[in-house]
């Protein structure tokens, strides 16, 4: 119901004025991806830490296929919570700068990954600056971050869960 409350009179699900958009969020996906672990790289080095090894987390154990589905879906529903929903609202009806509801829906959204740890919450607070900065160049169009968030959850799967075999 909030969601419908705060939808504009556009689609939702507004597609972006140009195909060229979709490549972008197909490229972006890797870069995502290789952005949060080059955090966790430098987060081992900083800490002078052990060497890691990609992995999921422990508590992403189980089979490959409802993982995949789990993290696609979660992935969209965040997309739509933090920037088709909290976005369109500090930037459509509270009037704030997009850079500043791109940082702070970026700040909530890693937060919400707290319980994975500090190192995923900075992994997600990029990621999240990266969605949001997609949300706010492509129009508004919710279709892009969608796209990118789920594969990059799509490849996350697939490369920490080759990992674990």
């Amino acid at each position: 119901l909030l969601v419908l409350s705060v939808i504009p009179e556009r689609p939702f699900l507004l597609a972006p004025t140009g195909l060229w958009w979709y490549g972008i969020a197909v490229l972006a996906a890797p870069l995502a991806l290789g952005t949060e672990i080059l955090v966790a790289y430098l987060w081992i080095r900083v800490r002078r830490l052990g060497a890691g090894r990609i992995v999921l987390h422990d508590a992403w154990s189980g089979a490959a296929l409802p993982l995949l589905i789990t993290t696609v879906v979660v992935g969209g529903c965040e997309e739509v919570l933090f920037r088709g929903v909290w976005l369109r609202v500090l930037v459509g009806s509270f009037g704030w700068a997009p850079a500043l509801g791109v940082v702070v829906t970026a700040t909530v959204y890693a937060l919400s990954h707290k319980y994975f740890g500090a190192v995923t919450v900075a992994q997600k607070w990029i990621s999240g600056l990266l969605y949001g900065s997609l949300f706010v160049a492509s129009g508004q169009a919710l279709a892009i971050p969608l796209v990118v968030h789920t594969l990059q959850n799509a490849l996350t799967v697939a490369v920490g869960g080759a990992r674990r075999r």
